[in-house]
C-alpha cells in the first residue's frame, strides 16, 4: 500500500486518462463499429475506474486522518462524473448520433 500512496497523484492522473480513453472507446465502439455489447464493457471499466478513485481518496483519508487537496480533487472528479458528467455524455451521444449514420459500419 505504501507504493500506492507514494504515487497517489500519478494514479489519479492515470485514472483521468483512463476516463478519457474509455469515453473515446465507448463512442467508437458504439457508433463507428456498432458493437454495443462491447461498448457496455468499456462503460463497466469506466465505472470501475471511478470506484478506484473513490477507494484511493477514502484510503488516503483513513491513512492521514485529515482532508487533503488530493481528496478534494478526487471528490470533484467523482461529483462531476455523477452529476454533470452524465448530462455531458448524453449531449455528446446525441451529437454523434446526428453525424454518424446508423446501420452502416465504417471499417
Amino acid at each position: 500500500m505504501d507504493f500506492i500512496f507514494e504515487y497517489k497523484w500519478l494514479f489519479l492522473i492515470m485514472g483521468e486518462v483512463v476516463f478519457t480513453l474509455c469515453a473515446a472507446a465507448f463512442l467508437l465502439l458504439r457508433y463507428w463499429f456498432q458493437l454495443e455489447k462491447l461498448s457496455i464493457l468499456v462503460l463497466l471499466i469506466f465505472i470501475l475506474n471511478d470506484v478506484w478513485i473513490v477507494f484511493l481518496a477514502v484510503m488516503d483519508y483513513q491513512r492521514t486522518g485529515a482532508i487533503s487537496w488530493y481528496q478534494l480533487i478526487a471528490a470533484v472528479f467523482i461529483i462531476y462524473a455523477l452529476t454533470l458528467g452524465k448530462s455531458d455524455m448524453k449531449k455528446l451521444d446525441e451529437v454523434i448520433k446526428r453525424y454518424v449514420p446508423s446501420g452502416s459500419k465504417h471499417y
